[in-house]
């Protein structure tokens, strides 16, 4: 069942690949596109065989892929696996997303509304996309803006005409290099009698995300992007939302844009997870409140000055803001992490995940006993050391060449005592399976994965 509701429970510029030899996540070998995207074939097919089920189809697409990543390596010359270059694999798994006809046709047309269905749900969940006049035509892949706008009280056509209306608006000249996602809520009724109903709740409740993460699934499954430029984009009243989330799931999102308004208070919004990430505060003059500065400060956020409104903003804000949305990339695999977790639903923590949380019930953010994941990786050493606080039954490490270097033995230790010290194969199926169910939590390319029981 393809990502589907676990999704809330395991979360919850530059051209693509430039630089990439400075960032290990990224590292590209020297076999082609060409082959790389005949390895996606593959595990399309071995994606397709996981969602019958087929036993059979699934080892015959793993061969046929081992025959094809064999033959690519001895004509590229390569010395050691394919599954050397993690940067070579976050190509594949795009590519293996397909060329869909519809999105084809609607590149560079505008916002379009578009559904997915979860077929163990069967109701569809709409939203409006934009894709570049360039989709799938050049070599880079493309950032993503996903936008969470607040409640406008309008259903059917009126939703769709009027958040179309205003993302046109404030994107500007965004949507001609970048792809644009808005959520809106359920598709209700059938045939011509069906439309959109509007998510009323909080982007943050179950109803919300679970129309934001079903949205996501065409990111996730449909549409090929660039994983490390995803930004978090909140609109007026739903600015507060894209705090919180991306303050729980920071592996998801390169930067957070906030337009307007006060801030969350600490506790509903886990500030010290979002350091890491890029915040960008659009400080309107429309009639809205601003937020306070020293908590701007602490956040280290970019102030966009803006004569217009959270929703209206003014031409030379909506530059500043695309400019500020093009520069935003995240590191896919951070060696360092410092996260909180107030919930195992968002146990995830890039290449970590707790098993499971013990948050005491009147526990904030400062207390020294708030659940707590410190994770740093030295390449020199080949060694992980994690540090615990209040989580229980163990933790998942995720592990590539992007992390450690796995021809070699990785040592991993955790509160103080070393708990791995052995080498690790990297193991084509483990990576598919990871990127079918998303059991890493991020999304991510992983060869190898390791349980640690008993933490202390």
């Amino acid at each position: 069942m393809r990502l589907r509701l676990f999704l809330i429970v395991s979360l919850l510029c530059l051209p693509a690949w430039v630089g990439a030899e400075d960032d290990p996540a990224m590292r590209r070998s020297s076999i082609k596109d060409k082959d790389l995207q005949g390895f996606a074939k593959h595990v399309t097919a071995f994606f397709e065989a996981h969602e019958n089920p087929n036993l059979r189809d699934q080892i015959d697409s793993l061969d046929e892929l081992d025959d094809a990543m064999a033959k690519s390596s001895k004509r590229a010359k390569l010395s050691g696996s394919p599954l050397e270059f993690p940067g070579d694999w976050e190509l594949v798994f795009e590519y293996a997303k397909g060329e869909e006809k519809t999105y084809k046709s609607k590149a560079g047309k505008g916002f379009f509304l578009d559904n997915f269905t979860d077929p163990y749900e069967k109701q569809p969940i709409s939203y409006l996309l934009s894709l570049p006049g360039d989709y799938l035509k050049g070599d880079d892949l493309h950032g993503v803006v996903l936008a969470l706008k607040p409640v406008m009280n309008l259903s059917g056509d009126d939703l769709e005409e009027r958040v179309t209306e205003v993302a046109t608006a404030m994107y500007g000249e965004l949507i001609k290099d970048t792809i644009v996602m808005i959520p809106l809520g359920p598709m209700s009724g059938k045939g011509r009698k069906a439309e959109v109903t509007e998510v009323t709740a909080s982007w943050m409740t179950y109803d919300g995300l679970y129309t934001l993460l079903t949205s996501m699934r065409t990111l996730f499954e449909r549409v090929q992007y660039d994983r490390a430029r995803l930004v978090l984009d909140g609109w007026g009243d739903a600015s507060g939302d894209s705090l919180r989330l991306a303050s729980r799931a920071p592996q998801w999102f390169a930067g957070c844009l906030v337009r307007s308004g006060a801030l969350p208070e600490k506790g509903d919004v886990l500030y010290s997870n979002l350091r890491p990430s890029p915040i960008a505060y659009v400080s309107a003059n429309g009639g809205e409140g601003g937020a306070d500065k020293t908590a701007l400060d602490e956040l280290g956020a970019t102030v966009i000055a803006d004569s217009g409104t959270s929703m209206e903003p003014g031409d030379e804000a909506r530059g500043k803001i695309a400019d500020w949305v093009r520069g935003c990339r995240r590191d896919l695999v951070p060696m360092e992490i410092d996260h909180l977790i107030d919930a195992v639903e968002y146990q995830s923590v890039y290449w970590v995940k707790a098993s499971r949380v013990n948050r005491r019930a009147t526990a904030k953010p400062d207390d020294e006993d708030f659940p707590r994941i410190k994770a740093t990786a030295d390449r020199a050493k080949n060694k992980i050391t994690i540090e615990t606080t209040n989580v229980l039954d163990g933790i998942w490490v995720y592990l590539s060449d992007a992390l450690v270097d796995m021809s070699k033995p990785v040592t991993i230790e955790v509160n103080g005592t070393e708990k791995v010290n052995r080498m690790f194969e990297r193991d084509l199926r483990t990576a598919l399976e990871n990127r079918f169910y998303n059991n890493s939590g991020d999304f991510g390319v992983y060869m190898a994965q390791v349980l640690i029981d008993d933490i202390g």
